[in-house]
């Protein structure tokens, strides 16, 4: 027995270092095409997921939340992410054994709610209201950007008053104090620049979409006609107006809480009540319908 394992190892010993001798031997030779080889299988799985999961309709929706990806990458992330899932639980489960169908049901409800489908039976699914919620909240960032930019121009307007800027500078001015918005401000002064200031005014109402787009993208287009008193009114009226919509907008948010609080203390009394009941009532009446059968 002892001879038979002692020969079994000599020869996987043998047969593994010429497998590396034979490796390093021809490494050099099959090196350049094993790469391209390589690349092209690369490219071709890269064109099959694009193919798979591009969809234009998800990528503008997960543009317009502010989520700096595509279709195609949040599918290789929602597919990775339930991957990890399911290789986590079946790793538990041959470690530690149990029912697994609880969790697989928990992955494949995490998998189909994540589906960046709109509309399911004419309802909104998860991904959707999840989407609404991003993209007002991203909206409301930009608004309240361009609020604080519009603030130092007024600041600016103040301390230049005798000798009025050019609105090239007041734009250029503005877009020292952007960030989120930044990518849109240059773009327009790129149109600003090249004598398109309609154009320019209406991408920016376009890339905003918000609510005070609009207004902005008029007061733009207005700068080169406003004398330095005018163009102060305007932006008092429009920062104004913004705190209006800003305190509308927080009333509705607390009015929100407020329901989400006492719905919580509703589902509360009415588990509490739930339980008494059975507890109370339901036991009871068990125990006398035990007690007439005996």
């Amino acid at each position: 027995m002892l001879d038979l394992q002692a020969t079994y190892y000599t020869a996987v010993s043998v047969l593994s270092l010429a497998g590396i001798y034979l490796f390093w031997k021809t490494r050099a030779i099959l090196l350049a095409g094993r790469v391209q080889a390589k690349k092209r299988r690369y490219t071709q799985l890269q064109q099959i997921v694009q193919e798979r999961f591009r969809d234009d309709e998800v990528t503008k929706t997960l543009a317009i939340s502010g989520l700096p990806i595509n279709s195609t990458q949040y599918q290789i992330i929602r597919y990775l992410l339930v991957g990890l899932l399911l290789i986590s639980n079946l790793a538990s489960h041959s470690l530690k054994g149990g029912d697994m169908t609880s969790s697989l049901g928990f992955i494949v409800i995490v998998f189909m709610i994540t589906s960046p489908k709109v509309y399911i039976f004419k309802r909104k699914t998860p991904y959707k209201y999840l989407m609404d919620l991003l993209t007002s909240r991203y909206k409301y960032k930009k608004n309240l950007e361009v609020y604080r930019a519009i603030s130092q121009l007024k600041n600016l307007i103040i301390i230049k008053q005798e000798r009025p800027p050019g609105s090239l500078y007041i734009l250029e001015q503005l877009n020292k104090f952007t960030k989120i918005t930044k990518p849109i401000f240059n773009r327009m002064l790129m149109m600003w620049t090249m004598g398109q200031k309609e154009a320019a005014c209406k991408y920016f109402v376009e890339a905003m979409d918000t609510d005070h787009a609009q207004e902005i993208g008029s007061l733009f287009e207005k700068l080169d006609g406003l004398n330095p008193i005018e163009l102060k009114n305007q932006l008092i009226l429009f920062q104004e107006d913004f705190k209006q919509k800003r305190q509308t907008e927080k009333l509705k948010q607390n009015q929100y809480r407020s329901h989400m609080i006492y719905a919580v203390v509703v589902i509360s009394l009415i588990s509490v009540l739930t339980n008494f009941l059975v507890l109370g009532f339901l036991m009871d009446l068990l125990k006398g319908f035990q007690q007439i059968n005996q």
